[in-house]
């Protein structure tokens, strides 16, 4: 009798481990340990955030994504684990991929059967105060070029002067040259948000500079003033498309 309950015990257990090794790994959205992950990306998400606003609109690197650089009173954990969320691929941890400009990102967190994803880039009224500021300093190198010329008979700064290493930049009265609101470094010639493109017409002499926006326009100065008779007026824009 000793012999049948010990070999039925053993058949139970037995039972027991294949029912645990034949449970699908798939994890139903529904699951509470889903929502959680979902709340606890959105809390990375909010201190990236409050990263790029420290940090001139920048989101950090993909080496800077871990707890001990990215600000955050507690640092959200993985549901499945309890310990620290972290970038991989594991269960309940994350992914980050950071757009060149480091204007952007991707946050994307794993579970078993399913994936979240948030995307958020620089927001639109950050842009929008930037390429204000971007018109008002392409306005300061229109003042700056035009001092240049009257300095030189009326002649346009050829585009190799136009920087704040050069002629232009260099001359007297000028003692800070505009700073790109995107980058924090001197504004250049480029097509990068907030820097701008110089070019001279042939036969009028006229010179323009055109600043490039975020939102996809730009913004165009004129000069010599002698030529021109007065500066492009405030807010006028134009198309870049």
């Amino acid at each position: 009798m000793r012999t049948k309950i010990v070999f039925a015990a053993c058949l139970a257990l037995a039972c027991a481990v294949l029912v645990v090794t034949m449970r699908p790994s798939v994890t139903s959205a529904s699951d509470p340990r889903v929502e959680k992950l979902h709340e606890r990306l959105l809390l990375l998400d909010g201190y990236l955030e409050h990263y790029a606003n420290a940090n001139y609109s920048f989101y950090p690197t993909v080496a800077q994504v871990a707890r001990r650089n990215i600000p955050g009173r507690v640092w959200p954990a993985n549901p499945w684990t309890g310990r620290p969320m972290k970038l991989g691929t594991a269960t309940g941890d994350f992914t980050y991929a950071v757009g060149a400009r480091r204007l952007s990102y991707t946050l994307t967190a794993r579970y078993p059967g399913g994936t979240i994803t948030i995307h958020s880039s620089v927001p639109y009224t950050r842009k929008m105060q930037n390429d204000h500021r971007s018109g008002e300093l392409g306005e300061l190198i229109q003042y700056f070029a035009d001092l240049w010329a009257r300095r030189h008979g009326g002649r346009s700064p050829a585009p190799d002067q136009m920087a704040f290493d050069a002629g232009v930049g260099l001359q007297a009265g000028v003692s800070w040259w505009p700073h790109n609101p995107w980058t924090h470094e001197p504004m250049r010639q480029g097509t990068d948000w907030g820097d701008f493109t110089y070019k001279v017409d042939a036969g009028s002499g006229v010179f323009s500079i055109i600043v490039q926006y975020s939102r996809g326009d730009t913004r165009t100065f004129r000069g010599p003033f002698s030529k021109t008779l007065a500066p492009s007026p405030a807010g006028a824009a134009t198309s870049s498309r």
